[in-house]
Protein backbone atom coordinates (compact mmCIF):
# COMPACT_ATOMS: atom_id res chain seq x y z
CA UNK A 1 0.00 0.00 0.00
CA UNK A 2 1.56 3.75 -1.28
CA UNK A 3 1.70 6.37 1.86
CA UNK A 4 -0.69 9.05 1.19
CA UNK A 5 0.63 12.05 -0.86
CA UNK A 6 1.99 14.85 0.99
CA UNK A 7 -0.25 18.33 1.51
CA UNK A 8 0.60 21.66 1.27
CA UNK A 9 0.20 23.51 4.90
CA UNK A 10 -1.12 26.66 5.85
CA UNK A 11 0.18 27.46 9.36
CA UNK A 12 1.58 24.54 9.99
CA UNK A 13 -1.81 22.76 9.50
CA UNK A 14 -2.72 20.57 6.27
CA UNK A 15 -4.78 22.05 4.05
CA UNK A 16 -6.49 18.98 4.02
CA UNK A 17 -8.44 19.67 7.47
CA UNK A 18 -10.77 21.75 5.92
CA UNK A 19 -12.91 22.85 9.15
CA UNK A 20 -9.53 24.10 10.84
CA UNK A 21 -8.02 26.17 7.28
CA UNK A 22 -11.57 28.45 6.65
CA UNK A 23 -11.59 28.80 10.77
CA UNK A 24 -7.86 30.48 10.14
CA UNK A 25 -9.13 32.39 7.24
CA UNK A 26 -12.12 33.71 8.90
CA UNK A 27 -9.81 34.99 11.68
CA UNK A 28 -7.60 36.48 9.20
CA UNK A 29 -10.43 38.31 7.49
CA UNK A 30 -11.74 39.88 10.81
CA UNK A 31 -8.20 40.76 11.84
CA UNK A 32 -7.44 42.81 8.08
CA UNK A 33 -11.35 44.17 8.49
CA UNK A 34 -10.37 45.82 12.35
CA UNK A 35 -7.43 47.78 10.42
CA UNK A 36 -9.24 48.77 8.09
CA UNK A 37 -11.39 50.34 10.01
CA UNK A 38 -8.83 51.88 12.03
CA UNK A 39 -7.14 53.32 8.87
CA UNK A 40 -10.43 54.67 7.83
CA UNK A 41 -11.42 56.69 11.09
CA UNK A 42 -7.61 58.03 11.31
CA UNK A 43 -7.93 59.67 7.86
CA UNK A 44 -11.30 61.00 9.22
CA UNK A 45 -10.29 62.08 11.64
CA UNK A 46 -7.35 64.35 9.84
CA UNK A 47 -9.64 65.53 7.15
CA UNK A 48 -11.59 66.76 10.49
CA UNK A 49 -9.24 68.51 11.57
CA UNK A 50 -7.68 70.27 8.19
CA UNK A 51 -11.31 71.27 7.48
CA UNK A 52 -11.67 72.51 10.97
CA UNK A 53 -8.26 74.93 10.50
CA UNK A 54 -8.97 76.13 7.02
CA UNK A 55 -12.95 76.75 7.37
CA UNK A 56 -14.31 77.31 10.60
CA UNK A 57 -11.12 78.88 12.12
CA UNK A 58 -10.68 81.99 9.63
CA UNK A 59 -14.46 81.97 10.12
CA UNK A 60 -14.65 82.81 13.58
CA UNK A 61 -11.41 85.29 13.36
CA UNK A 62 -13.56 86.85 10.81
CA UNK A 63 -16.57 87.25 13.19
CA UNK A 64 -14.12 87.94 16.43
CA UNK A 65 -14.12 91.42 17.85
CA UNK A 66 -10.04 91.37 17.08
CA UNK A 67 -10.48 90.59 13.37
CA UNK A 68 -9.46 94.20 12.67
CA UNK A 69 -7.03 94.85 15.02
CA UNK A 70 -4.43 95.17 12.04
CA UNK A 71 -6.53 98.28 10.66
CA UNK A 72 -5.95 100.00 14.26
CA UNK A 73 -2.02 99.99 13.68
CA UNK A 74 -0.37 103.43 12.16
CA UNK A 75 0.70 103.02 8.49
CA UNK A 76 -0.80 99.34 7.88
CA UNK A 77 -3.30 98.77 4.96
CA UNK A 78 -5.26 95.84 4.30
CA UNK A 79 -3.99 93.98 1.22
CA UNK A 80 -0.73 95.63 0.60
CA UNK A 81 2.61 94.21 1.75
CA UNK A 82 5.45 96.56 2.04
CA UNK A 83 8.72 95.53 0.13
CA UNK A 84 11.53 93.92 1.65
CA UNK A 85 13.58 97.69 0.95
CA UNK A 86 11.22 99.28 3.49
CA UNK A 87 11.20 97.00 5.97
CA UNK A 88 14.96 96.40 6.00
CA UNK A 89 15.36 100.87 5.96
CA UNK A 90 12.37 100.78 9.00
CA UNK A 91 10.15 102.63 6.89
CA UNK A 92 7.35 99.99 7.12
CA UNK A 93 4.95 99.48 9.46
CA UNK A 94 6.45 99.20 13.52
CA UNK A 95 4.61 98.01 15.85
CA UNK A 96 2.67 100.76 18.43
CA UNK A 97 4.84 100.97 21.42
CA UNK A 98 3.28 99.85 24.63
CA UNK A 99 4.49 101.87 28.16
CA UNK A 100 4.40 99.33 31.25
CA UNK A 101 5.02 100.57 34.73
CA UNK A 102 7.95 98.47 36.38
CA UNK A 103 6.94 95.99 39.27
CA UNK A 104 6.82 98.00 42.99
CA UNK A 105 9.61 96.21 44.86
CA UNK A 106 7.11 96.77 48.13
CA UNK A 107 4.05 95.01 45.81
CA UNK A 108 6.39 92.44 44.81
CA UNK A 109 7.40 91.18 48.53
CA UNK A 110 3.66 91.69 49.51
CA UNK A 111 2.44 89.34 46.96
CA UNK A 112 5.56 86.99 47.42
CA UNK A 113 4.52 86.74 51.03
CA UNK A 114 0.78 86.40 50.55
CA UNK A 115 1.30 83.50 48.20
CA UNK A 116 3.97 81.57 49.85
CA UNK A 117 4.17 79.81 53.44
CA UNK A 118 7.42 81.56 55.31
CA UNK A 119 9.94 79.17 56.12
CA UNK A 120 11.82 80.62 58.91
CA UNK A 121 11.87 76.77 60.00
CA UNK A 122 10.81 73.74 58.21
CA UNK A 123 9.41 72.29 61.83
CA UNK A 124 6.27 75.25 61.72
CA UNK A 125 5.59 76.37 58.42
CA UNK A 126 4.22 79.86 58.16
CA UNK A 127 5.22 81.29 61.51
CA UNK A 128 7.56 84.57 60.48
CA UNK A 129 9.16 84.21 63.88
CA UNK A 130 8.91 87.91 64.42
CA UNK A 131 9.76 89.62 67.87
CA UNK A 132 7.05 92.79 68.65
CA UNK A 133 8.55 95.85 67.71
CA UNK A 134 6.89 97.84 70.44
CA UNK A 135 6.70 95.77 73.80
CA UNK A 136 5.15 98.57 75.77
CA UNK A 137 2.32 98.76 73.37
CA UNK A 138 1.47 95.34 74.08
CA UNK A 139 -0.74 94.44 77.25
CA UNK A 140 -0.92 91.10 79.44
CA UNK A 141 -3.27 88.67 78.67
CA UNK A 142 -4.48 90.97 75.14
CA UNK A 143 -1.82 89.61 72.64
CA UNK A 144 -3.23 89.78 69.35
CA UNK A 145 -3.17 86.93 67.52
CA UNK A 146 -0.51 88.45 64.62
CA UNK A 147 1.58 88.86 67.46
CA UNK A 148 1.30 84.63 68.20
CA UNK A 149 1.88 81.06 66.34
CA UNK A 150 -0.16 78.12 66.66
CA UNK A 151 2.15 75.17 67.78
CA UNK A 152 2.31 71.84 66.05
CA UNK A 153 -0.67 70.73 68.52
CA UNK A 154 -3.11 72.77 66.73
CA UNK A 155 -4.45 74.20 70.05
CA UNK A 156 -1.57 76.25 72.28
CA UNK A 157 -0.03 79.18 70.91
CA UNK A 158 3.12 81.46 72.17
CA UNK A 159 4.65 83.89 70.92
CA UNK A 160 5.88 84.40 67.25
CA UNK A 161 9.94 84.07 67.68
CA UNK A 162 8.99 82.04 70.76
CA UNK A 163 7.18 79.22 68.81
CA UNK A 164 9.79 79.34 66.17
CA UNK A 165 12.71 78.69 69.08
CA UNK A 166 10.19 76.24 71.02
CA UNK A 167 9.70 74.17 66.89
CA UNK A 168 13.31 73.64 66.96
CA UNK A 169 13.70 72.38 70.58
CA UNK A 170 10.58 70.27 69.51
CA UNK A 171 12.70 68.60 66.92
CA UNK A 172 15.42 67.42 68.60
CA UNK A 173 12.93 66.60 71.60
CA UNK A 174 11.18 64.63 68.79
CA UNK A 175 14.73 62.96 67.63
CA UNK A 176 15.81 61.62 71.10
CA UNK A 177 11.96 60.43 72.25
CA UNK A 178 10.34 59.74 69.05
CA UNK A 179 7.54 61.98 69.68
CA UNK A 180 6.62 65.67 70.18
CA UNK A 181 6.83 67.61 73.24
CA UNK A 182 3.35 67.33 75.35
CA UNK A 183 2.32 70.82 76.14
CA UNK A 184 -0.90 71.05 77.93
CA UNK A 185 -1.23 74.71 79.09
CA UNK A 186 0.62 78.08 76.95
CA UNK A 187 -0.81 81.31 76.17
CA UNK A 188 -3.46 82.74 78.95
CA UNK A 189 -5.84 86.20 78.65
CA UNK A 190 -6.83 87.55 81.35
CA UNK A 191 -10.07 85.37 81.94
CA UNK A 192 -7.96 82.29 82.05
CA UNK A 193 -5.59 84.17 84.54
CA UNK A 194 -8.43 84.73 86.89
CA UNK A 195 -9.16 81.02 86.42
CA UNK A 196 -6.34 79.79 87.20
CA UNK A 197 -6.17 82.22 90.86
CA UNK A 198 -9.68 81.24 91.80
CA UNK A 199 -8.51 77.35 91.07
CA UNK A 200 -4.77 77.75 92.61
CA UNK A 201 -5.14 80.27 94.62
CA UNK A 202 -1.82 82.07 95.83
CA UNK A 203 -0.08 79.13 94.36
CA UNK A 204 -1.05 80.74 90.55
CA UNK A 205 1.09 84.46 89.26
CA UNK A 206 -1.26 87.51 90.34
CA UNK A 207 -3.59 88.47 87.14
CA UNK A 208 -1.72 90.60 84.97
CA UNK A 209 1.23 89.46 86.31
CA UNK A 210 1.70 86.07 84.65
CA UNK A 211 4.29 85.51 81.73
CA UNK A 212 1.61 83.28 80.20
CA UNK A 213 -0.16 86.24 79.65
CA UNK A 214 2.72 87.52 77.79
CA UNK A 215 2.67 84.40 75.32
CA UNK A 216 6.18 83.64 76.74
CA UNK A 217 5.22 80.53 78.92
CA UNK A 218 4.17 76.77 78.77
CA UNK A 219 3.30 73.87 80.78
CA UNK A 220 4.43 70.28 79.60
CA UNK A 221 2.22 67.58 80.62
CA UNK A 222 2.75 64.83 83.13
CA UNK A 223 5.40 62.55 81.94
CA UNK A 224 7.68 65.27 80.52
CA UNK A 225 7.95 67.65 83.92
CA UNK A 226 10.19 64.29 85.39
CA UNK A 227 12.50 61.49 84.63
CA UNK A 228 15.15 61.64 81.50
CA UNK A 229 12.62 64.09 79.34
CA UNK A 230 12.25 66.71 82.27
CA UNK A 231 16.45 66.28 82.74
CA UNK A 232 16.81 66.29 78.85
CA UNK A 233 14.80 69.84 78.74
CA UNK A 234 16.30 70.98 81.59
CA UNK A 235 19.85 70.85 79.80
CA UNK A 236 19.04 71.71 75.90
CA UNK A 237 16.09 74.02 76.29
CA UNK A 238 18.35 77.30 77.39
CA UNK A 239 20.31 76.29 73.71
CA UNK A 240 16.42 77.84 72.68
CA UNK A 241 15.91 79.87 74.93
CA UNK A 242 13.39 78.12 76.76
CA UNK A 243 14.13 77.54 80.29
CA UNK A 244 12.60 76.58 83.89
CA UNK A 245 13.75 78.99 86.09
CA UNK A 246 14.90 78.65 89.99
CA UNK A 247 11.88 78.77 91.41
CA UNK A 248 9.97 76.41 89.60
CA UNK A 249 12.52 74.12 91.83
CA UNK A 250 11.70 75.55 94.82
CA UNK A 251 9.14 74.20 97.62
CA UNK A 252 6.89 76.55 98.03
CA UNK A 253 6.38 77.48 94.23
CA UNK A 254 7.37 73.76 92.55
CA UNK A 255 6.24 73.63 89.20
CA UNK A 256 8.35 71.57 87.27
CA UNK A 257 6.18 71.89 84.41
CA UNK A 258 6.59 75.15 83.65
CA UNK A 259 9.18 76.40 80.67
CA UNK A 260 9.58 80.43 79.81
CA UNK A 261 11.24 82.21 76.59
CA UNK A 262 14.07 83.97 78.36
CA UNK A 263 15.29 86.22 75.59
CA UNK A 264 11.14 87.62 75.68
CA UNK A 265 10.95 87.58 79.46
CA UNK A 266 14.05 89.67 79.62
CA UNK A 267 12.29 92.10 76.70
CA UNK A 268 9.29 92.41 79.06
CA UNK A 269 11.47 93.81 81.84
CA UNK A 270 9.42 93.33 85.14
CA UNK A 271 10.67 89.90 87.57
CA UNK A 272 8.41 86.23 87.85
CA UNK A 273 7.55 85.66 90.87
CA UNK A 274 9.88 88.16 92.63
CA UNK A 275 13.25 87.66 90.89
CA UNK A 276 14.50 88.66 87.18
CA UNK A 277 16.72 86.15 84.95
CA UNK A 278 19.02 86.48 82.16
CA UNK A 279 18.79 84.50 78.91
CA UNK A 280 20.44 81.62 80.58
CA UNK A 281 18.01 81.17 83.13
CA UNK A 282 20.41 82.62 85.75
CA UNK A 283 18.96 84.53 89.02
CA UNK A 284 20.17 88.14 88.34
CA UNK A 285 20.38 89.48 91.64
CA UNK A 286 18.27 93.43 92.37
CA UNK A 287 21.33 95.57 93.10
CA UNK A 288 22.41 98.90 92.06
CA UNK A 289 25.94 98.98 90.43
CA UNK A 290 28.16 101.97 91.49
CA UNK A 291 29.23 104.13 89.01
CA UNK A 292 33.23 103.52 88.10
CA UNK A 293 33.66 106.83 87.69
CA UNK A 294 34.72 108.74 90.86
CA UNK A 295 33.01 111.65 91.78
CA UNK A 296 35.92 114.83 92.21
CA UNK A 297 35.71 116.49 95.36
CA UNK A 298 36.34 120.07 96.03
CA UNK A 299 39.00 120.54 98.56
CA UNK A 300 39.86 123.91 100.73
CA UNK A 301 43.81 124.39 100.35
CA UNK A 302 44.92 125.20 104.16
CA UNK A 303 46.95 128.83 104.83
CA UNK A 304 49.77 129.28 104.43
CA UNK A 305 51.65 129.27 108.11
CA UNK A 306 52.89 132.93 108.61
CA UNK A 307 56.22 133.35 110.12
CA UNK A 308 56.89 134.53 113.39
CA UNK A 309 58.32 138.10 114.01
CA UNK A 310 62.34 137.79 115.36
CA UNK A 311 62.39 139.40 119.13
CA UNK A 312 64.42 142.69 119.56
CA UNK A 313 68.17 142.28 120.71
CA UNK A 314 67.95 143.57 124.98
CA UNK A 315 71.41 145.79 125.53
CA UNK A 316 73.26 143.62 127.30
Amino acid sequence: MNPPPNLPEVFGIAQGHRRMVRTIRSKELAIRARHRRKATVVRLGVLALFGLSMVVYPIIGTLSPAANAAEKVPGVIIGVIPETVEVVMGGAPGLVEASLPLPDLDDTAHYLAISSEYVVTPYLPNCDGHSPENIAALQNGNIPDSEMCILWDGSNKVRADAAVALAELNHAFKLKFGRNVCIISSYRTIGDQIRMVRERGRLAAAVGQSYHGWALAIDVCPGDDKGERKAWLDANGPIYGWVSPPWTKSYSLYEPWHFEYAPGTAQVGWASAGGTYDPDGQAVPDVTIPDPTPTPTETTPEPEPEPSPEPEPSPS
